[in-house]
């Protein structure tokens, strides 16, 4: 969902993109984001217990499509466990898709009784009923683990929410960007200090659009007329005042972990937060609640206490170091954006203990590749390709080789095909390992392996030296 009327709001000053300004580069993608869009077109099937792999294929042609205009490797990224302030948020979305489904299932059998043109509106409104129900299984998410582990496609399962994952891998050079559709990206990049693109409305023919706080910075600048935007060049300033005060309008305009108030959108939150921007920090909404509940309107009873939890999660979300291979927060004790009254009350905001030796392998969900069907297996070997003659897709996009599904099953058992493997999904490491690969018994399994040319080579050295630590624990 992400923040309620942010885009919407702010639409005359993103910048409108291509995925081609990131040839040679690394891209972190919320992978619910393309799968709940793959489950659209086989909502049908999903919602009425039929076997379908339409959603696996749907995500290989994402990739593909990414690749094919340049994009070195592309970085998907799920969701962990549920936080605990999002339980309210999921209970809501799980009775109003049950509820979508009965009224589909309702429709299409009506729909039997009908004829012409009266049965295909009928049938087309189960099929939107039936888009709405559809929900996200676990299974789901194993079988696409499964394929993008046989495809050599490196994936990383966040230990809460993907989105703040995301922004640290692009805070410490594992990506330059990223792919979403939920804006709460934005605001955990103001907390991080990171102004890294973040790409929204990718289309099919590589077109999106960007927004980062320089972006927003520099291009409310222009807008002198707007009162607005005018607020937004300030709050998206550097200062750490304004980014605590941007955090509190996105959060008091409503965002996944609490609903906004009566009446109070995007641009009415700017405007209540500036009222007491004189304010202290801690103090500010307490002081707005009052007059708002003064002035009639109606606040919850617990709304303070779940708007200083939504607060602390998006300065102190929890997230994976693969070097370290522990957990940590996203904006630690020591950076310059803390603040002592957030990070105090974070272990109750997120509703869980503060570990640092939380390993990965505890939080990635491993599927079995049985479970890939012979009829993906076809897929992949057809759909991984390259197509384009283009040097970044001669260089970058991945090719299928026929030994991939034997030696998949060995992946987790050898750390010499493990290392094999690094080599494979980044073909520009050094001229050394490039030889013992090709030389090596087991690396003439991979027949089908090209190095790059020195040009090649030099332009995404620095992303793969970047990314190959996180090959041995996303694959």
């Amino acid at each position: 969902m992400g923040i309620n009327g942010f885009l919407r709001q702010l639409h005359d000053v993103v910048d409108t993109t291509h995925l081609q300004r990131f040839a040679g580069q690394t891209l972190a993608v919320d992978a619910l984001s393309f799968l709940h869009k793959a489950c659209y077109g086989c909502a049908f099937e999903l919602s009425t217990g039929k076997e379908t792999e339409a959603y696996v294929h749907y995500m290989l042609r994402k990739v593909h499509m990414m690749r094919s205009y340049g994009v070195a490797e592309v970085i998907l990224v799920f969701d962990g466990q549920r936080l605990p302030l999002k339980s309210l948020t999921h209970e809501k979305r799980k009775r109003y898709k049950e509820e979508n489904r009965r009224r589909a299932l309702e429709a299409m059998a009506d729909s039997k009784k009908l004829q012409g043109t009266d049965r295909s509106d009928k049938v087309n409104k189960a099929y939107q009923l039936f888009q709405r129900s559809v929900s996200i299984t676990p299974q789901i998410i194993s079988t696409v683990m499964n394929a993008l582990r046989a495809a050599r496609i490196p994936f990383v399962v966040a230990p809460f929410e993907a989105d703040a994952q995301m922004v640290w891998l692009c805070k410490n050079g594992f990506a330059a960007g990223i792919v979403t559709e939920d804006s709460d990206v934005v605001v955990y990049c103001l907390t991080a200090d990171v102004s890294c693109p973040v790409l929204v409305k990718l289309e099919d023919n590589g077109a999106a659009q960007a927004v980062s706080r320089s972006i927003l910075h520099k291009n409310s600048a222009k807008a002198t007329s707007n009162a607005l935007l005018r607020k937004i060049h300030f709050l998206t300033s550097r200062d750490k005042e304004a980014i605590r005060m941007f955090v509190q309008v996105c959060v008091l305009a409503g965002c996944d972990f609490i609903d906004s108030l009566p009446n109070v959108g995007f641009a009415t939150a700017v405007k209540h937060i500036f009222n007491f921007r004189g304010a202290p920090a801690h103090l500010r909404v307490q002081r707005l609640t009052s007059k708002l509940l003064s002035s009639g309107t109606k606040v919850p009873a617990e709304f303070l206490q779940e708007f200083v939890k939504a607060e602390t999660i998006f300065f102190h979300h929890i997230v994976f170091n693969p070097d370290k291979r522990c957990c940590e927060l996203l904006v630690h004790e020591k950076h310059i954006n803390c603040f002592p009254d957030v990070l105090q009350r974070a272990k109750e905001s997120l509703g869980i203990a503060l570990s640092d030796e939380v390993d990965l392998m505890s939080s990635v969900r491993r599927g079995d590749l049985r479970a890939v069907s012979a009829a993906t297996k076809a897929f992949l070997a057809k759909s991984c390709r390259p197509r384009s003659s283009s040097r970044y897709t001669r260089a970058n996009c991945m090719r299928a080789p026929s030994a991939v599904f034997p030696i998949a099953p060995q992946v987790h058992e050898s750390k010499e095909v493990l290392r094999h493997l690094t080599l494979r999904l980044h073909p520009a490491c050094s001229a050394n390992h490039l030889a013992h690969l090709s030389t090596s018994r087991r690396g003439r399994r991979f027949h089908n392996f090209r190095p790059l040319r020195s040009r090649n080579r030099l332009k995404t050295r620095s992303a793969c030296k970047q990314t190959s630590v996180l090959c041995h624990y996303m694959v």
